[in-house]
């Protein structure tokens, strides 16, 4: 199916301006590396848009903690109120990224710290049907879970699509594939194939990627990978992975990716270097996406963070940016006669858009 028309007309690949910065004064304008400001992206945490279920630790549940303990029709108040004070404009032209990572919808996903939340579905039940098995109340408190999951994120997607009709909405992480251990990366014999059981888990996702009208996947990257090829492999094979699942819908054309790259590495305060900056955005470039969003949750604050941030754009970003946004929309211009976007056609390739 064909791509999407472009959110800004005439820019076949997007980079979008995705860090809390607004602190900083000697930041220079992203506009004037052809990146589109922070006006354009509005990213809600489980914190900053309606009534979302989580714990902060085992004891300490917010709003119950649990999707099974929403109650929609005040999440739903709630998510109006704090939609129409973020975004007053009513056409608003952008993306709406839900980056709710505290637990994922699918029971079998949730995994490490996230089994919080499989453990008090299962004490739940549990307070309802003393007698029963173990194997019925591991199987009941699934369903009672992914049930809940599904019902929330539809019904809050319904309603900010509804409030924001022209921004494109979609959940981060999603979809994603867990192509193993940042370490392993790193290994000579790393394929980074993205798993077939975890591609059968975002087949059943469908439910979810027929209501986005966005994908926004997480491209992170850990320190130790810094410059490796399995670092390449990983992202690349991340994207593979978007980009099919993109293609799912039976809409009239595929959903838009746009991966949110994190900025820095994770668990650091150090950015990305040229290398890596390219096996994120180049990558996604080359291979189709709509997109990228430069991203970071942490506000930049500090004297020092501001600085580190203007080196940053300005030796790093910046002019990879420039470049790589103007040699997509040159290659549309002149391939596909300014209606479409330029893919590597070799996915495995290592040919990316890039100006001499």
């Amino acid at each position: 199916r064909p791509a999407r028309p472009p959110l800004l007309s005439g820019q076949p690949f997007i980079i979008f301006w995705g860090i809390l910065d607004s602190t900083c004064s000697s930041r220079p304008d992203p506009r004037s590396f052809g990146v589109e400001p922070e006006g354009r992206v509005a990213v809600f945490y489980e914190d900053t848009l309606g009534n979302y279920p989580y714990f902060v630790s085992k004891d300490a549940p917010v709003n119950g903690g649990l999707p099974q303990h929403t109650r929609l029709d005040t999440h739903l108040q709630k998510t109006q109120q704090d939609l129409e004070a973020a975004l007053p404009a009513p056409r608003y032209l952008g993306l709406g990224v839900l980056r709710w990572a505290e637990w994922l919808p699918q029971w079998s996903r949730n995994q490490a710290k996230q089994a919080t939340y499989l453990e008090a579905s299962r004490k739940l039940l549990k307070t309802f049907f003393p007698n029963w098995s173990q194997e019925e109340v591991e199987k009941w408190s699934k369903v009672d879970f992914e049930a809940a999951a599904q019902s929330l994120m539809l019904e809050t997607l319904r309603e900010v699509k509804r409030l924001r009709p022209k921004a494109l909405w979609g959940f981060s992480p999603y979809p994603a594939c867990y192509s193993g251990e940042p370490s392993q990366t790193t290994l000579a014999n790393y394929s980074s194939q993205c798993p077939p059981a975890e591609m059968a888990l975002n087949d059943d996702l469908l439910w979810l990627w027929r209501r986005c009208s966005a994908l926004y996947p997480l491209l992170t990257l850990e320190k130790v990978q810094s410059g490796s090829a399995g670092a390449r492999l990983y992202l690349s094979n991340q994207l593979k992975e978007a980009l099919r699942v993109s293609s799912l819908t039976s809409s009239a054309f595929d959903l838009p990716v746009f991966p949110l790259v994190k900025s820095f590495y994770a668990s650091t305060n150090t950015f990305l270097s040229q290398a890596d900056l390219v096996s994120a955005v180049g990558e996604s470039a080359a291979m189709g996406t709509a997109g990228v969003v430069i991203w970071e949750k942490s506000e930049t604050k500090t004297e020092r963070e501001c600085q580190d941030l203007a080196e940053f754009v300005t030796k790093v970003l910046g002019p990879y940016s420039s470049n790589v946004t103007a040699a997509a929309r040159l290659c549309s211009a002149s391939l596909c006669q300014g209606k479409g976007r330029c893919v590597r056609q070799n996915p495995d390739s290592s040919a990316y858009l890039h100006l001499p």
